[in-house]
């Protein structure tokens, strides 16, 4: 990896998680450099461990920056690395990887990382593909009726997960009307739904719940795979990381939690 003009800020940026959440996968796409989100899976480019940190070059604010990415793989033990801005990564399909940023990560970014509360910690949603329009509701149609349209990835202001309001909403209804999870719902279009019991996702406003409780600075989530969200993500990261070269730093003022 060469080096930067001495004059560019590095800014290293560490990845935390449990195996298998999609954290290469989000380095992959980042090293394609082609943020458009795509309706099938886009074949990414296969990284070597032995290569990190990844760099990733940008320019914001009228100068450039490098980030120079880094997960739990680094050939370096990633316990001895300096990162400038921590993002603890979990899939949206496993809850399991959601509960261990609790159990687990949060405390090793703390102990190892970020004694004195100055790094700003991200949580980061991946794998978010694997939600419809009928997950928001709680709710799967049985096979054979036709799926709802998608839903929109963008608020009004661009942000990188959904209006929670909105799906908080929703998804109170469906569980008024089901209390008993054996009891078939019908939806707004008349047709008959089938809860979803055990439901192996994560919903929004849960990791946004959690990322609250830890006092992290930011919620996101994307999908590398087909790239939604991805574009909106990586903007809000690399505002974070310019963030840490100013005197201020990247953490948020008290201990809210952003939802990007």
């Amino acid at each position: 990896m060469a080096n930067p003009p001495p004059d560019v800020p590095s800014v290293p940026i560490l990845l935390l998680g449990d195996a298998g959440v999609g954290k290469s996968t989000f380095l992959s796409r980042l090293t394609l450099g082609n943020t458009t989100p795509t309706t099938t899976p886009t074949p990414l480019p296969t990284l070597h461990d032995l290569n990190q940190p990844f760099p990733f070059d940008i320019l914001m604010y009228n100068r450039p920056y490098r980030f120079e990415f880094s997960d739990t793989a680094s050939p370096t033990n990633y316990t001895l690395l300096d990162p400038a801005v921590i993002v603890l990564c979990y899939s949206i399909a496993d809850p399991a990887s959601l509960a261990n940023l609790r159990k687990k990560w949060i405390r090793i970014a703390e102990d190892h990382f970020n004694p004195d509360d100055k790094i700003p910690i991200i949580v980061l949603g991946l794998q978010r593909d694997v939600r419809g329009r009928e997950d928001y509701r709680g709710s799967v149609r049985p096979s054979g009726l036709p799926s709802p349209p998608p839903l929109p990835t963008t608020s009004s202001a661009g942000s990188s997960i959904l209006d929670t309001t909105s799906i908080s909403t929703t998804t109170t209804s469906i569980d008024d009307a089901n209390d008993d999870p054996t009891t078939t719902v019908e939806d707004s279009s008349g047709d008959d739904v089938v809860p979803l019991h055990p439901r192996t996702f994560t919903y929004p406003q849960e990791a946004l719940r959690l990322a609250q409780e830890m006092r992290c600075d930011r919620y996101c989530e994307c999908s590398a795979l087909t790239g939604e969200l991805f574009r909106e993500v990586v903007e809000d990261l690399a505002r974070t990381a310019a963030l840490t070269t100013t005197e201020k730093g990247g953490r948020t003022e008290g201990w809210g939690c952003v939802g990007m």
